[in-house]
């Protein structure tokens, strides 16, 4: 997608706002006056840059946080309901259990968390990068994370798990059973991980997972594995939707290149049939 220069930085702007006042009443001609536009004019950039609404933006960003408080924090449910700019227990919950598939109740049972809806970042890439032109941006979750947990490690291979025809999920079934496919795909895989292991979601339908200290074999047995997990379906309000997975591995080189390498990887498996791994180590 291209964008003119400098309103990127503005848009940014306006994310990084949302984000601080998650916890707050967040006035929507606050947001777009951040961004330097006219509400409406916000409203129609921000569905072509990120597929979603403010509105929803808001919605699924609270509720991602509050689910992590629901299984790491004690606070009660109708603590959250209003720090969350709830009216009250039935509200939250059923704004809970809308986005997350169960009550706020199940969840903390449960004990798995995954997060479901990182914060989103905007990044100009392209010839025309800061040369006051039209230059190319592109969404991205959690890279100066996982960039810094890559180059923390000595050795290990990092996985580009990539779900196969996402955008199908979301044309046949709607964009609620989308966002219920992509809260199932890192639980399903972290029952699989050491507890310690994270599964971090990176794009909008890519997950990444940094392994320290393991072989080659065992990177491919855990992929393997992730394939397995993905053979039973998900349900969804009644409906089973069949998905399958597509996996990069790569070994531990720096982590902007791992990345890089990780994705290349995930794409080859893609190219080679979907529905396996690829590892660019041989």
């Amino acid at each position: 997608m291209q964008f003119r220069n400098g309103t990127l930085f503005h848009f940014q702007q306006s994310i990084d706002y949302i984000e601080a006042n998650l916890t707050e009443i967040i006035q929507l001609e606050a947001v777009a006056e951040v961004g330097l536009m006219s509400l409406s004019a916000y409203y129609v950039l921000f569905r072509k840059i990120t597929g979603s609404t403010l509105k929803d933006y808001i919605f699924k960003r609270r509720m991602t946080l509050a689910g992590w408080e629901l299984v790491f924090t004690e606070a009660s449910i109708l603590e959250l309901a209003i720090k969350y700019q709830y009216s009250g227990y039935e509200p939250f919950s059923r704004a809970f259990r809308k986005f997350m598939g169960v009550s706020p109740s199940v969840f903390r049972r449960r004990g798995e968390y995954a997060e479901s809806f990182p914060q989103v970042r905007f990044v100009e890439v392209g010839a025309d990068k800061g040369q006051g032109g039209i230059g190319m941006i592109q969404q991205e979750m959690n890279r100066e994370r996982l960039v810094t947990e890559i180059e923390g490690i000595k050795s290990g291979y990092v996985l580009d798990v990539d779900i196969d025809h996402f955008e199908s999920v979301n044309v046949k079934f709607g964009r609620a059973a989308g966002d219920r496919v992509l809260q199932e795909v890192p639980i399903r895989i972290k029952r699989i991980l050491d507890g310690e292991i994270e599964v971090t979601r990176y794009a909008n339908d890519e997950f990444i997972i940094v392994l320290s200290e393991v072989t080659a074999r065992e990177a491919e047995k855990l992929s393997e594995d992730i394939l397995k997990a993905f053979e039973e379906p998900i349900e969804f309000d009644g409906t089973l939707i069949g998905i399958t997975v597509s996996i990069g591995i790569t070994q531990v080189k720096g982590g902007d290149k791992a990345l890089e390498d990780a994705n290349s990887s995930m794409l080859r498996a893609k190219e080679n049939g979907r529905d396996q791994y690829y590892n660019d180590s041989y």
